[in-house]
């Protein structure tokens, strides 16, 4: 698969304004990290996945989308079995607007599923000769601008101290338990106070929006790809009373989560 992959980034390059299509069946592993002289369209479909830049970790979920400028390190970690990741790549200009310039995950509406669904069969790259297919694709960047206004905030920055990794491993595998700051300090052996310093200082949030953030995105991946309910969905993430969780989902994703539901059917 990397053999193909710089094989086909070598052909890119010798063309003016390409387009490239490339699926992975999530079974073939973890893409490691690496940059890019495209941008890059990731869907995926039937899962989820974690894309890891330099600074942050991004949570892509079924029906979403996540836009990479040329030059981004990254790696792809697919965390569903029999998911499957469609990956389009395109050309990158100095003249295109600011929302082709920056990482972002996005909703996917029926208009975009279709065309990226259309996209299936396609391999390789597509080229202006191909005028109809070509076209197509170009037509899909061209319209992710007005079709991706409500960028999600499905990131999480990087702890860099040695200490701050082993404390967010713990969080993200405990969701369901209440995690105050005082039962995790007295875990770790630190005081409340340098541990919430450590969130703020390491992670330039507190310790409640970085615990908050990443139920609200756990949750976000259970709904997506289980058949629980909202109920039980809000118990596995770790709150027991459903309007405090239906206002936290609120808040960080703009939607009701049994609104997000019934949109996922």
């Amino acid at each position: 698969m990397n053999q193909i992959r710089e094989q086909a980034s070598t052909e890119f390059s010798r063309h003016s304004h390409p387009v490239s299509v490339e699926t992975q069946a999530s079974d073939e592993g973890v893409m490691p990290m690496d940059s890019y002289d495209t941008d890059k369209l990731i869907y995926i479909e039937g899962g989820t996945a974690y894309v890891q830049t330099e600074d942050k970790t991004w949570y892509l979920l079924a029906r979403h989308y996540i836009w990479i400028p040329q030059g981004i390190r990254h790696g792809i970690q697919p965390t569903t079995a029999g998911a499957t990741l469609r990956t389009l790549y395109f050309q990158a200009k100095s003249s295109d607007p600011d929302f082709f310039k920056q990482v972002g995950v996005y909703p996917v509406n029926d208009l975009l599923l279709e065309m990226i669904d259309y996209t299936k069969d396609w391999k390789g790259l597509i080229l202006p000769e191909d005028e109809n297919r070509f076209t197509f694709g170009m037509a899909i960047k061209a319209i992710l601008p007005e079709l991706s206004k409500n960028k999600l905030p499905f990131c999480l920055p990087m702890a860099k101290d040695s200490r701050l990794k082993k404390i967010t491993a713990y969080l993200l595998e405990n969701l369901s338990s209440p995690l105050h700051l005082s039962e995790i300090a007295q875990q770790f052996g630190v005081s409340e106070r340098s541990l919430a310093r450590l969130f703020q200082s390491d992670l330039r949030m507190s310790y409640i929006k970085y615990l908050r953030t990443l139920r609200i995105i756990h949750a976000l991946a259970l709904l997506s790809t289980t058949k629980m309910s909202v109920y039980e969905v809000a118990y596995q993430v770790g709150y027991n009373s459903f309007p405090t969780f239906s206002n936290m989902f609120y808040q960080i994703v703009g939607v009701r989560p049994k609104s997000y539901l019934q949109q996922k059917l």
